[in-house]
């Protein structure tokens, strides 16, 4: 098969998959992945949104959505102003609210399911996969984000599991399954680029 992405032959192009020009030309207006970006996708019942860590601390895409899933190694950052309690933003707390205001989490449901890239940990995608489905599926009436470190790898490969799990195919998932749910998440973020392990 074509590469997607440059030389790394370990992200190998399912069909369907842009090459990379052509996911450059389909990105062109968007806001780019490292900047906060996200890319839709609404497929067999599922409301997605792509993206890289850098989406979790821009507050715009928190109110696009309605619940967030990090499928990343690192800390995942929180957005903006939601850091903790008024303490920890440096103000100074008045007696109600030293009272009454408990630190501020993520400001929407939010799950993070620990994944190391593949060479480091072969079996963290297939670990927390069930995890990942399960989140997504309890968020069906709303759009939930999936993202990881850099937006291409993992949350690409639990969105194709997703697609596969709502699409309703009888039996055992197929290569060809895993191929056609995979060009689905593709057409709506070219960038994407999950590798063989994460697959």
């Amino acid at each position: 098969p074509a590469l997607c992405g440059g030389d790394d032959s370990s992200r190998l192009a399912p069909r369907g998959c842009y090459q990379e020009e052509g996911a450059r030309r389909a990105a062109r207006g968007e806001t780019p992945l490292r900047a906060g970006g996200v890319r839709l996708l609404d497929a067999f019942g599922v409301k997605l949104a792509l993206g890289s860590a850098a989406a979790l601390a821009t507050e715009a895409v928190w109110e696009r959505v309605d619940a967030v899933l990090y499928v990343g190694e690192d800390t995942p950052p929180l957005p903006p102003g939601w850091a903790g309690n008024e303490e920890s933003r440096g103000g100074e707390p008045s007696e109600k609210t030293s009272e009454k205001k408990a630190p501020r989490g993520y400001p929407k449901a939010f799950k993070h399911v620990p994944m190391r890239y593949a060479k480091a940990a072969r079996r963290d995608v297939a670990d927390g996969l069930d995890a990942c489905l399960h989140f997504i599926r309890s968020n069906a009436r709303g759009r939930t984000l999936v993202a990881c470190k850099d937006g291409v790898d993992h949350c690409c490969g639990v969105a194709t599991a997703a697609l596969v799990d709502a699409s309703g195919e009888a039996g055992p998932v197929s290569k060809d399954a895993v191929r056609r749910r995979l060009a689905d998440v593709a057409r709506a973020h070219p960038e994407c680029r999950p590798s063989r392990g994460t697959l």
